[in-house]
């Protein structure tokens, strides 16, 4: 990774977001959390806020279902994204 890729990943991070209820189809969506904002995002999702994505960071891909191995390719390129199943 470049230095500048490096101080970019600092300053922000980029989660995988799925939901599934109350819909009849699956979605998923790639929020880059501004740093700053992180603190403030985790503990909303513990908590079950409801507050909207935009206001923590940037959506940067979303799709229905779950992202497939195209999506997490490109992902892994574009931000250096490690996927890891929890």
């Amino acid at each position: 990774m470049s230095f500048a890729a490096r101080i970019a990943a600092e300053k922000s991070k980029v989660y995988c977001l799925q939901y599934e209820e109350g819909t009849d189809k699956a979605a998923y969506f790639f929020l880059q959390v501004d740093g700053a904002k992180e603190a403030a995002f985790l503990r909303g999702i513990e908590a079950g806020s409801d507050a909207k994505m935009e206001d923590f960071g940037t959506v940067i891909a979303s799709g229905w279902g779950v992202p497939g191995a195209g999506v997490k390719a490109a992902m892994t390129e574009k931000y250096d994204i490690e996927f890891k199943s929890v």
